[in-house]
C-alpha cells in the first residue's frame, strides 16, 4: 500500500494495470481488521468487492438459475465465445493448465 513499511502483512499481489491505479490513478487499497481488503476510488466511494455484471440481453437469458448463451454456447463467425458458460462450480486450474501446455 503506497507509503506503507514493506512487510509481508501489507503485502498484495496486483497486475500490471491495477498496480499502476493505486499508484497513479489514485485507487487506494485497505486491509479491514478481518484482514480483507477494501478498494477505494479516487472520489472516495468503495468498490465492491464483486463487479455487477450486466449481461448483454440480446445475446444471453436467464434460464434456471444462471445465465445462457442464446446461441447455444457457439463460437462466433471469429471462432470467440460472446459469453463465457459458467455454472457456478469452482475452477479447475489444473484442467485450464494441462489445456495450456498441450496447446
Amino acid at each position: 500500500m503506497h507509503g506503507g513499511a514493506t512487510s509481508l502483512d501489507n503485502l498484495l499481489t496486483l497486475c500490471s494495470f491495477h498496480h499502476r491505479q493505486v499508484h497513479e490513478g489514485g485507487f487506494e487499497l485497505r486491509f479491514t481488521n478481518a484482514g480483507a481488503v477494501e478498494a477505494w476510488a479516487p472520489d472516495g466511494k468503495r468498490l465492491p468487492a464483486v463487479p455487477v455484471v450486466h449481461p448483454d440481453p440480446g445475446v444471453s437469458e436467464w434460464i434456471e438459475g444462471r445465465w445462457n448463451s442464446r446461441d447455444g454456447g457457439r463460437p462466433d463467425s471469429d471462432g470467440a465465445f460472446p459469453m463465457p458458460m459458467w455454472d457456478g462450480e469452482p475452477v479447475d486450474y489444473g484442467a485450464g493448465v494441462d489445456t495450456l501446455l498441450r496447446a
